[in-house]
């Protein structure tokens, strides 16, 4: 809801000071700035890896420190970067335990963004979760923890699962389901899968799958998947969730900064920046694309920068 929002705040001053509140309640008021703004109205999804929300072994002032959380100074450039952006639906990966969670919607709404909706994303992995945070209460929360894929021996599932967050249709947006993902890293101690791309690439076709079954692959498939995917746009893992044996299904939004860069995520040791977040369409929310939006300037705070885009 960017356009409008500084109108919003505006006529409500206005008509607050020509109307008596003893008598006119506020839900009226309400339901005429909603006629007012409804032409120009707009929904703004986000999605950011926060870099390990959560107390973990880290580098601080040059030393290392374990099970230490997250510096305030870096949680305070993940605030500031958010609250430029101000999305309504905020998607986020690496964050800790439900008291992060909380934390980090109490200091958000203390700087003056209210996300009253917020869910934690549940997954093998008991460390880092995927999460949502919203200003709109959605019509159900799902974390799907039945997927299943064979890799090699064994049969694995998703190990930060599969959050599914469904909205009613908003302005003119129709009712979707947003997926929050974070795949498998590349980090791995089996030789026979390097970088952990197969497994990975199991992951997203698990993810993919129920996606579709429960969406269909044709013009009326209205989800949002949003998240880190951890591979470029040219391997398996991303891939599968844009096509299936040259059939076309999500479509990927073309976002870049200010510059014109894809990537998304730098690599220090490496000194290597790569695109690994991503933001993909079922066709009838890729028609509600409103053609805006970015890949956030900035490293302040993580390790990857956030990616927003507009709906209407």
């Amino acid at each position: 809801m960017r356009q409008g929002k500084t109108v919003f705040t505006c006529i409500e001053r206005f008509i607050s000071q020509i109307v008596n509140r003893q008598w006119v309640s506020r839900w009226i008021i309400c339901g005429l700035l909603i006629m007012l703004l409804e032409p120009g109205y707009a929904l703004t999804v986000a999605s950011y890896n926060l870099q390990n929300y959560l107390s973990t072994g880290r580098m601080v002032d040059g030393r290392f420190r374990r099970n230490y959380p997250k510096p305030e100074t870096e949680k305070q450039a993940l605030r500031a970067k958010i609250l430029q952006v101000n999305p309504d639906i905020l998607a986020v990966q690496e964050m800790g335990e439900r008291s992060y969670l909380k934390e980090f919607q109490r200091d958000l709404k203390r700087d003056g963004l209210d996300y009253p909706y917020v869910y934690l994303g549940v997954g093998i992995d008991q460390v880092r979760h995927t999460a949502v945070l919203s200003k709109i209460e959605p019509a159900s929360v799902k974390s799907h923890l039945d997927l299943r894929f064979k890799y090699f021996d064994e049969y694995l599932t998703p190990q930060r699962g599969l959050l599914e967050v469904q909205f009613d249709g908003v302005g003119k947006v129709p009712e979707f389901s947003l997926y929050v993902v974070h795949l498998k890293s590349k980090r791995t101690v089996r030789n026979d899968d390097p970088e952990a791309a197969s497994q990975r690439e199991k992951e997203a076709r698990s993810i993919r799958d129920r996606i579709l079954k429960n969406h269909g692959e044709g013009e009326d498939a209205a989800y949002l998947l949003v998240g880190d995917l951890n591979d470029t746009k040219n391997n398996p893992a991303v891939l599968r969730f844009l096509e299936i044996g040259g059939r076309k299904t999500g479509k990927l939004l073309p976002l870049q900064d200010d510059d014109g860069f894809w990537w998304t995520y730098y690599w220090d040791r490496a000194h290597q920046y790569s695109r690994v977040d991503y933001m993909i369409a079922g066709a009838a929310i890729f028609e509600r694309w409103a053609g805006r939006g970015a890949v956030e300037a900035g490293l302040k705070g993580s390790d990857h920068r956030l990616l927003w885009a507009e709906f209407e």
